[in-house]
């Protein structure tokens, strides 16, 4: 496809969807997961669609990779500057696929290099749809090759899709996402750590191990020492007293157990004498 002088960075794959390669800066093919190895499939007019037997399948409003290949769209920047790309990429059912339905992952790809991933939730048997978005902003140069690329995951059950992609010609800057976010998080975060994990266990260890030891030796001395000699000498003395009353006692209450039983005999013996006299 030849470039024109009129074509511009504004352009949507819905409304510049050709069945002609190349035309709007738009191509339709197949390659590897990471956009390597295009190659450019042909258009079939009676399903309306560019494929290669079956799959993968290309159409303005429908996608489906291959676990052979991944689909993939080209589009070839016409001019130097800053572009807009925004779009939405929608995971269509797949409930009912076997247990190895593992759904897609899609992938934009500039000049051979990955700029955005997006999977996640539709990496997975589901019902209904789910959709993942992005919104990004990327400086171009004319004859540069920016590639949406659509991933089966090496199962290619029911992976039918939508893509909508829309890209603008913008003064906004550009996205750096990846590169500014992982120094700023790793300088600050890795001293604030640190500190933290330092002072803390210090301040709270310390008089945890020292209160423990104390509180743990005087239970014992107070138990051990006051109780044991107290309770166990006293008991020993009274009861040796004891025994020795208790057997100076016996012979006195034997005693006058003795006499009453004699007094008690007497009387019954002059009642007994009085009664022959008569």
């Amino acid at each position: 496809w030849t470039f024109t002088a009129d074509r511009t960075n504004n352009t949507t794959l819905k409304d510049d969807f050709s069945t002609e390669q190349g035309k709007n800066g738009w191509h339709y093919g197949k390659s590897n997961y990471i956009g390597e190895n295009f190659t450019e499939l042909g258009y079939d007019t009676e399903k309306g669609a560019y494929y290669d037997n079956g799959k993968p399948e290309l159409k303005a409003d429908f996608v489906e990779p291959s676990a052979g290949g991944a689909a993939a769209y080209k589009w070839v920047v016409a001019r130097d500057g800053n572009i807009e790309v925004k779009g939405e990429y929608v995971k269509f059912d797949n409930s009912k696929g076997s247990d190895g339905t593992n759904g897609t992952c899609m992938r934009i790809i500039l000049n051979g290099a990955e700029k955005k991933w997006l999977g996640g939730d539709i990496q997975q048997k589901f019902s209904g749809e789910r959709s993942v978005s992005f919104d990004e902003v990327y400086k171009v140069e004319a004859g540069d090759v920016l590639m949406f690329v659509i991933d089966a995951d090496s199962n290619d059950e029911y992976d039918g899709g939508r893509l909508t992609v829309s890209i603008s010609e913008t003064d906004k800057a550009v996205t750096k996402k990846m590169s500014v976010a992982k120094p700023k998080t790793t300088a600050k975060a890795t001293p604030k750590v640190t500190e933290e994990t330092v002072t803390e266990p210090e301040k709270e260890a310390a008089p945890e191990e020292t209160e423990k030891p104390e509180e743990k030796p005087e239970e014992p001395k107070e138990t051990a020492e006051p109780v044991k000699p107290e309770e166990t000498v006293e008991p020993v003395t009274e009861e040796v007293t004891e025994s020795e009353e208790t057997v100076e006692e016996v012979p006195e209450v034997v005693e006058p157990q003795e006499q009453d039983e004699e007094t008690v005999e007497e009387p019954a013996e002059s009642e007994i004498t009085e009664e022959t006299n008569e």
